[in-house]
């Protein structure tokens, strides 16, 4: 899988984890036709096509968003392991 696939996956996941009712029937069976990794690409429109899941997956990829800028500043502000010259 590409990593934008494993993202997707992970948002919608995240998504479906944080409703608070059963999803309808059309809509599970839609997610039950999906064959991974091949159609990852459409649980973008099963999301958008259920307004409970569409604003819960809004709010999951904006966070995700965020949070992946956040590695890349935490690795430039970490110090660097420099080995000590011991043969000096």
């Amino acid at each position: 899988m590409k990593p934008t696939d494993i993202s997707e996956l992970r948002v919608f996941l995240f998504a479906l984890y944080h409703l608070n009712a059963p999803l309808p029937d059309e809509i599970q069976q839609q997610i039950n036709q999906i064959n991974i990794p091949a159609d990852v690409p459409r649980l973008y429109d099963i999301a958008m096509s259920y307004p409970p899941l569409a604003t819960t997956y809004k709010q999951i990829l904006k966070f995700s968003d965020e949070i992946a800028k956040f590695p890349t500043q935490v690795r430039d502000c970490v110090p660097q392991y420099q080995p000590e010259n011991l043969h000096r």
